[in-house]
């Protein structure tokens, strides 16, 4: 038995494992599809909703399995993702086919060459809605608006194909090769001064890329002794040295040790400016004399001589800095740099002062209200109750996967969000329209999380939309499958609706249901009732698929036709 014939053989009791974790009646090509995205994208940090929000499988996929797009790292699955742009912003396409042939074969690649004319011209982009499949016609969508937003500020655009087998990278054919050659020649026809590559990823990456875990043990190089106190340290370090501690093997950002940051990177506004404006000008004076440094939490700290060992690292407020000093230090260099930041290392677990440490920590720059409020009491109780509930709330992004939990065990906010919206609301329009809206105001946040509901009343709305998408993941035929994802949030609606008897319910309505046992049949039969009311509304209206899961009207339709085809008939 040689090496290959034992790789494979891991690879099935790796792919079987993962197979425990998420319910549905996944076919092995559709496992393989979600496996391969997310070690590729392992970096990236994504949620198991997010990876699967990028699967574009399917019926007139054009060779495309997923598709993902970034500026700066920061995935974007909705135009109102992106926020202020910097110049020289970051935007990255993952384009990614999964086949669990043993080779790497020439069609795959074929099949996209076809496709790059379909979803990069952006001038025809609009008539391939029939030609492609709505997934990817949206996704292609999402990232003309982004290309079309970006363009004033000379993005820096890399396309990566990436061709995922359980074959050998060793012994890909010359054919193979020569077809790269084309898609990359096809794609800069659009693209001209963008950076295309394909990356192959065979049974040996796959297993490579598996086993890397992500080190949260890091090393702090300091300038000087410490300051020393009950709460942690107070410390000089040189930017170079801070360079290296925020930094992977392959110079990358450690994103995975932002995940505590209440903000993301918010590129070109005016604190942003000023910080790269003070590392390219003043060099007579030291960096940490204009700057007000970061602040680092960790569970453990030991320092040998000016090595500090921190044990859990998150960087929970300097990410606006952080991201300065990597973008700058990346584009200038090291060599003749000498000056330091400010840092601040909190050492402590308990999570009730973690959430204290980042408020206090965040409010010398305006922020989104919702984004502090993941520290808020009401969201650690409600992250308790679901825990108590066998559920994993994940206020802090990526905490549970980086833990272990069972993907099928975590939820998000943002998912959350979208559920409340659609199910005590009745607004899955609204919760499929703006989903990066939802919580960007005071009122929002408050119209979500209203702390006079009732906590099991949260836990009904997590777990009904957890058990969509595990069905949803089952073969229901063409129609259903092609339209399911779109309307996930309008599934959770009909079947409120249908079990209460009134599609214009109430909350006091909901809290009567909300401890009863999910009707699997009812749900079932809500999702193969839909679709035929989404092709009705299409074609009356002549409006995209994409526009009618949008549609205020359209669930307007909805209440009528769960009146006229479910409660009429029981009353």
């Amino acid at each position: 038995m040689n090496n290959n014939s034992n790789d494979q053989i891991l690879l099935d009791a790796i792919l079987d494992d993962y197979k425990q974790t998420i319910t549905g009646d996944l076919k092995p090509s559709q496992m393989f599809e979600i496996f391969t995205a997310d070690q590729i994208l392992k970096e990236n940090n994504l949620s198991f909703e997010e990876i699967e929000e990028g699967i574009v499988d399917g019926g007139l996929d054009g060779g495309i399995d997923s598709f993902y797009l970034f500026t700066d790292g920061e995935l974007i699955e909705d135009i109102d993702d992106l926020e202020a742009i910097r110049r020289n912003v970051k935007v990255e396409i993952w384009i990614i086919q999964s086949k669990t042939t043993r080779s790497f074969e020439a069609t795959p690649i074929d099949k996209i060459i076809v496709t790059v004319d379909q979803i990069f011209n952006f001038e025809n982009l609009e008539s391939m809605e029939k030609i492609i499949n709505n997934r990817l016609f949206q996704k292609s969508l999402l990232f003309k608006e982004v290309y079309k937003k970006t363009a004033s500020k000379f993005p820096d655009l890399n396309i990566r194909f990436c061709y995922a087998s359980r074959g050998s990278t060793q012994n890909i054919h010359e054919n193979v090769q020569a077809k790269e050659a084309i898609l990359i020649q096809k794609t800069k026809q659009y693209f001209r001064n963008a950076k295309v590559d394909l990356f192959y990823y065979g049974i040996s990456e796959l297993l490579e890329l598996h086993r890397k875990e992500k080190p949260y043990t890091l090393t702090l190089k300091l300038s000087e002794n410490p300051i020393v106190a009950k709460e942690g340290y107070l410390a000089l370090v040189k930017l170079t040295d801070y360079f290296d501690f925020i930094v992977d093997e392959k110079k990358e950002l450690r994103k995975y040790i932002f995940d505590l940051n209440v903000r993301d990177y918010q590129g070109a506004v005016e604190v942003n400016k000023d910080i790269e404006k003070s590392l390219q000008n003043d060099h007579q004076i030291n960096f940490w004399a204009l700057n007000n440094g970061v602040t680092i939490l960790a569970d453990k700290g030991s320092a040998i001589a000016k090595d500090l060992t921190l044990e859990n690292v998150q960087i929970v407020n300097g990410l606006q800095s952080s991201t300065s000093i990597y973008n700058y230090l990346k584009e200038y260099g090291l060599e003749s740099e000498n000056r330091s930041i400010l840092v601040k290392i909190i050492i402590k677990d308990d999570p009730e002062v973690i959430d204290k440490v980042i408020k206090a920590s965040n409010f010398q720059t305006p922020i989104a209200i919702s984004s502090l409020k993941a520290t808020d009491i009401f969201q650690r109780e409600l992250e308790e109750y679901f825990k108590k509930n066998d559920l994993f709330y994940d206020r802090r992004k990526g905490y549970y996967k980086n833990t272990g939990k069972s993907p099928d065990k975590i939820i998000s906010i943002p998912f959350l969000a979208q559920s409340i919206i659609s199910i005590i609301h009745r607004e899955p329009d609204f919760a499929r329209a703006r989903p990066s809206s939802l919580l960007k105001k005071e009122s929002d946040y408050q119209k979500v999380f209203n702390k006079k509901t009732p906590l099991p009343v949260y836990l009904f709305c997590g777990k009904l939309m957890m058990e969509i998408q595990s069905l949803l993941r089952n073969d229901y035929g063409d129609k259903v499958n092609a339209l399911k994802l779109n309307f996930k949030f309008h599934i959770a609606f009909i079947y409120v609706a249908i079990v209460i008897k009134n599609s214009k319910y109430h909350l006091s309505d909901i809290i009567k249901i909300m401890n009863q046992p999910i009707n699997i049949e009812l749900l079932n039969k809500s999702i193969n009732w839909f679709p035929e009311k989404v092709y009705e509304f299409h074609e009356t209206y002549k409006i995209s698929i994409d526009a009618v899961a949008k549609s205020g009207q359209f669930k307007e339709f909805l209440e009528q036709s769960i009146n006229i085809d479910f409660i009429s008939i029981s009353v």
